[in-house]
């Protein structure tokens, strides 16, 4: 049974310019093109927790310095909300992604869609920007297969979908089961923590691989 996206994430899909013939790349933005854990890791250390890298979850792995216990699921969502506001505007990008997005640029419509809160979209767009990255952005909450069903509505050519949660790979192959989908971790850190998607197509582990891949299905299919 499928699922329709919120009605936020509806509008901002509607008013994205359409082009059916071209090839469209949906790509996440914390850890595909954004370094959400070079960012988190060190802010959560001045809030007084560290990360304990046990596995690829935030909670149970986030942990106060005080007594080593696992912060719950309220100072969890608190101080991701809290890095949020201070931090979503200056993280590094992840190596190689405005050159391999850039190239690839030539030869596909591109849109990023992040969960993350709606309220920091504007300045994410201009981070995005300041970093040659500057493609359309999609707020979305929740599972992303609606959301990527909908932004493929009418799409004649090949569509391909980077993330590294596998649990949007699988909502994606529920709701638009012909989106290539590519799992990538970008985290050297984290990579190790997670085992590939079983929902995906392949997994890369550099936006160098993902760009090859990707320009190697669109020769292969005529594009």
């Amino acid at each position: 049974m499928t699922a329709n996206p919120s009605d936020e994430v509806a509008r901002q899909i509607a008013a994205l310019p359409a082009d059916p013939g071209r090839p469209l790349i949906i790509s996440d933005a914390d850890e595909v093109i954004a370094d959400f854990m070079g960012g988190f890791e060190p802010y959560m250390q001045r809030q007084g927790f560290y990360f304990d890298w046990a596995s690829y979850q935030l909670n149970e792995n986030i942990r106060h310095q005080s007594d080593d216990m696992a912060a719950d699921v309220d100072e969890v969502r608190g101080l991701i909300s809290g890095f949020y506001v201070a931090c979503i505007d200056t993280l590094a990008a992840v190596d190689g992604a405005a050159e391999a997005l850039g190239a690839l640029a030539g030869r596909a419509r591109i849109v990023v869609l992040s969960n993350q809160p709606f309220e920091h979209r504007a300045r994410r767009m201009r981070w995005l920007e300041r970093l040659g990255i500057g493609f359309p952005l999609v707020v979305n909450a929740g599972p992303k297969g609606p959301a990527v069903r909908m932004l493929c509505q009418g799409v004649k050519a090949p569509a391909y979908f980077l993330d590294d949660s596998p649990q949007h790979h699988k909502s994606v192959a529920a709701e638009a089961s012909h989106v290539q989908r590519i799992h990538f971790v970008a985290n050297p850190g984290l990579a190790p923590l997670i085992k590939t998607a079983p929902d995906c197509h392949q997994r890369v582990a550099s936006w160098a691989e993902a760009r090859a891949a990707i320009e190697a299905d669109l020769a292969a299919r005529g594009y």
